[in-house]
């Protein structure tokens, strides 16, 4: 199984365990600092050099390999993010490692840019890259719920999840991007999860407690989709997540009567195929 969506500086060694234990193969680090610091291009390449030295090293002792997705994380704007968009082609070559843009996109909860029009043009200019480079894109959205308690003041702005999901669409058409190598990711609705498919693009769910979405619960969401269409990811990082989501799904799809061959292209095939993962 892959889990195409983490945050892997977060793990300690027994969720590694855990993960590999499973049957967790692969996992693809998308690029993330955390916002209440001043973020800054040195920072995130010096956070690059841990994922790809002692992350990884980490993560290969458990018998599971490292993957990178490099990009401006709406969440995490660095103050110089010109210069850091800059030099993302020069990861971008690395493809041993480097496999995606990512995670990019949109969010009005954003500390680091409130910017939305300027968050708009930082998306588009790594669009641009991702078309010219010929690589996948993983684009972030906001949450269309979440728990209550501390995570429930990211919707007081109001839940804009299908608005941004609609002008990332319209941003990957405006730029000319293959739709085939988009992922929209954090999609908790069958609604979005449609509109995402129909656009010819990939449908990225969720598995994630913070975002009220349970391994369980995915199953009537997926339900008379083209499988071939859908990803799964845990996203799981510094919040409340769960490392072992992309498991859970392949189980809760078995229990519902799924076959075998289902179950491996949503937690498996898919990721492998769209990033090109030298498995």
């Amino acid at each position: 199984m892959i889990d195409f969506h983490v945050h892997s500086e977060a793990y300690n060694w027994q969720d590694m365990e855990l993960m590999s234990l499973s049957g967790i193969k692969a996992v693809i680090s998308n690029t993330y600092y955390p916002h209440m610091v001043a973020i800054t291009t040195q920072k995130i390449e010096d956070f690059f050099e841990r994922l790809t030295g002692l992350q990884s090293w980490l993560l290969e002792m458990n018998f599971i390999r490292l993957f990178v997705a490099c990009g401006v994380n709406p969440m995490s704007v660095p103050v110089d993010y010109e210069v850091f968009i800059k030099r993302i082609p020069d990861y971008l070559i690395k493809k041993d490692i480097f496999v995606a843009i990512g995670e990019v996109g949109i969010d009005h909860r954003s500390e680091t840019c409130r910017d939305l029009k300027i968050q708009e043009n930082i998306l588009k200019e790594q669009l641009y890259i991702a078309k010219k480079h010929n690589m996948p894109v993983i684009i972030h959205t906001p949450p269309e719920s979440v728990e209550s308690g501390i995570q429930a003041k990211w919707l007081d702005a109001g839940n804009r999840a299908e608005e941004i999901i609609e002008r990332d669409l319209d941003l990957v058409k405006e730029v000319g991007n293959n739709p085939n190598l988009i992922v929209i990711d954090h999609l908790s609705s069958r609604k979005m999860i449609e509109k995402v498919i129909n656009f010819g693009a990939h449908a990225g769910v969720t598995i994630q407690p913070w975002r009220n979405l349970t391994a369980g619960q995915i199953i009537p969401l997926i339900k008379d989709f083209d499988l071939s269409r859908i990803l799964v990811s845990s996203d799981s990082g510094p919040l409340r997540s769960e490392c072992l989501a992309v498991p859970k799904v392949a189980l809760e799809m078995k229990k519902a009567g799924f076959s075998g061959d289902a179950i491996r292209k949503i937690t498996m095939d898919n990721p492998c195929s769209l990033f090109k993962l030298p498995l």
